[in-house]
């Protein structure tokens, strides 16, 4: 995780977020958080040697709730 964040951090040093949840799952867990661009989810699945193997990461449509999709 550590190696994995560092390379994100590396990119956009000034990168800000809140940390709403974690949830986690066989081999996996998925990080629900607000960050520059609005709320985002990170999933994130382990290997044997518990390195990150895969990501995905989707972010919210700046929809209002009110009369979104």
């Amino acid at each position: 995780m550590r190696a994995y964040w560092q390379k994100g951090l590396a990119q956009i040093p000034d990168l800000h977020f809140e940390l709403e949840e974690v949830l986690t799952g066989v081999d996996s867990l998925t990080l629900c958080y607000r960050g520059h661009r609005g709320m985002v989810t990170e999933m994130l699945w382990f290997d044997g040697t518990r390195k990150v193997e895969k990501a995905w990461a989707c972010y919210a449509l700046n929809i209002t709730r009110k009369g979104g999709l």
